[in-house]
């Protein structure tokens, strides 16, 4: 199965696994696999990584920093079905009309927003390259709750609603097989 990763999975990777990663496998692991493409950095992604937290996942991981490992998304359009659950099932109705109330034009702006932006990119790419001898799954730290105000709903809400496996970084690290996590105690 591959793996398309989320800017938040990448800094989660970067801070809380990277700084006890001694031997650098985690950094080993994810250039042999974005090489191989079961891991899919997207362009959307690589720009986004640059300036979250500082950068943190491109200092820590080196394969974020080849531009010829990363999936452009400059031809990627959304099925057409995608914008009539976009604007009935993904939306946040109760901030739609917070924000919008009637202001259609307002609305239509915020959706070109989302339409251009990273997470969206994440779903549409995963929907029109999945299937079934070669599904698609995203890595991200997101949780199904809305709870930001943002307009739309978050990856794992939408991911389930189209039949798109979505996972944490703590159960994609359980999951592999090549990389095992030892603690020691030093004494």
């Amino acid at each position: 199965m591959r793996t398309l990763v989320d800017t938040s999975s990448l800094v989660s990777l970067a801070r809380y696994y990277h700084p006890f990663d001694s031997t650098d496998i985690l950094n080993e692991y994810l250039n042999k696999e974005i090489a191989s493409g079961n891991i899919i950095v997207l362009d959307k992604i690589a720009e986004e990584v640059q300036y979250v937290s500082g950068g943190m996942a491109v200092k820590a991981f080196s394969c974020l920093k080849d531009k010829n490992r990363v999936v452009s998304t400059k031809d990627l359009i959304p099925k057409p079905q995608f914008f009539n659950m976009l604007d009935n099932s993904f939306v946040d109705n109760a901030t739609k009309r917070l924000k919008f109330n009637d202001d259609e034009a307002g609305y239509n702006n915020a959706r070109d927003v989302f339409l251009k932006g990273a997470d969206c990119a994440l779903v549409v790419y995963a929907i029109n390259n999945t299937s079934e001898m070669d599904p698609i799954q995203i890595l991200t730290e997101e949780s199904a709750n809305q709870n930001d105000g943002k307009l739309f709903k978050k990856i794992p809400f939408i991911c389930k609603a189209i039949g798109i496996r979505t996972l944490t970084s703590v159960e994609f690290l359980k999951e592999l097989q090549s990389i095992k996590v030892n603690i020691e105690r030093l004494t």
